[in-house]
């Protein structure tokens, strides 16, 4: 899945800037990636987010996950 993919693009563009994972997309200037895992675990410690048989794999918990970043990212003023 590559939602914060897109939204970091999204950011990046608002604020005049290119999104890249490259490690180092310039020869004048510090490089840096992201790379980030969410998962969230039950009390018996199984993973909740994931449901194979859901077309972009994620559980109604996993939805609700993503939904919540993405209000959030809304809230701070990222639309």
């Amino acid at each position: 899945m590559s939602i914060s993919e897109r939204d970091m693009a999204e950011i990046a563009a608002d604020a005049g800037l290119i999104f890249t994972m490259m490690a180092d997309p310039s020869a004048d200037h510090a490089g840096n990636g992201l790379h980030m895992h969410l998962w969230l675990r039950d009390n018996e410690g199984r993973a909740v987010m994931a449901e194979a048989s859901d077309s972009h794999g994620l559980s109604d918990i996993g939805r609700q996950c993503v939904a919540g970043l993405l209000a959030e990212r809304s809230l701070s003023g990222r639309s």
